[in-house]
């Protein structure tokens, strides 16, 4: 059985999705957006997930 562990949300998705594709992670303006995710990622690995369920 699973273990839900949270519901995490953003704005602006596409936009950010964009800024990925075009690989403008260190770029000034988006930078500090990318950088605040990082204390979530390291959550995440840490919980080692087994899937992730994506809503758009």
């Amino acid at each position: 059985m699973a273990n839900i562990l949270g519901g995490i949300a953003v704005s602006h998705t596409p936009t950010i999705g964009f800024a990925v594709d075009h690989h403008k992670q260190q770029d000034p303006a988006w930078a500090p957006i990318f950088q605040s995710f990082e204390p979530l990622q390291r959550w995440l690995e840490g919980e080692k997930t087994g899937c992730a369920g994506i809503h758009l």
